[in-house]
């Protein structure tokens, strides 16, 4: 099809650096179920639900975003981008294997985002009953881990081994620190995991 330079096909065009109609109720549909969950603790609610305090027609939710798996999904995946934004201003867009590491460990990423985590929390608790929700959150859980292997230039059994240590000695400090564990001890295991990334960097590729 031919390019439309009517003014009314100029008039229809997304202004530049304005998000489109869709990205805009989709983005509410979700920050209208975040929300929900962090006040309930709970994802058990209706889609009726997530449309009123929305401020859209039930039709919305679905078309904009899906069924209750998907949007579950939707949410995680929201959850994990607003940490990616995080840690970019942070660490800037192209940190090395030693800053992301170490982000794990800092402060920031223990707190910055405590009560979005508590949401999450209560998504990863829902996934047991839902495969597909169970999928997403690991497909997250391994582009994190396949970060890690890109920047240490290795796919072996070694460092996938290595990333996977890291990202549960990370996970593990986030929620005892919470429980008010000392931070010496978070810097203790911020320093483990390093050692576990320079101990995969000294053995050679074991496939």
């Amino acid at each position: 099809m031919g390019t439309n330079n009517s003014a009314d096909g100029a008039r229809s065009r997304t202004p530049p650096g304005r998000p489109s109609v869709a990205k805009e109720r989709r983005d509410q549909i979700i920050d209208a179920f975040l929300a929900l969950v962090a006040e309930r603790h709970t994802t058990a609610m209706t889609i009726a639900e997530v449309a009123e305090r929305a401020g859209v027609h039930r039709s919305a939710v679905r078309h904009f975003v899906g069924n209750r798996a998907a949007l579950v999904t939707a949410a995680v995946d929201e959850i994990c981008h607003r940490h990616d934004r995080s840690r970019e201003q942070r660490i800037g867009t192209a940190p090395n294997i030693e800053e992301v590491v170490d982000h794990y460990f800092s402060s920031s990423y223990v707190w910055d985002h405590a009560e979005l985590d508590d949401v999450f929390g209560i998504l990863l608790m829902s996934a047991t009953d839902d495969d597909v929700v169970a999928s997403g959150i690991a497909n997250d859980y391994r582009e994190s881990m396949d970060e890690m292997l890109e920047l240490l230039g290795r796919t072996d059994a070694s460092a996938r081994a290595a990333a996977y240590q890291v990202l549960c000695l990370a996970e593990q400090n986030v929620v005892l620190q919470r429980f008010g564990f000392d931070p010496e001890l978070g810097e203790a295991t911020r320093a483990l995991a390093r050692s576990v990334i320079d101990r995969v960097r000294d053995t050679p590729p074991n496939d």
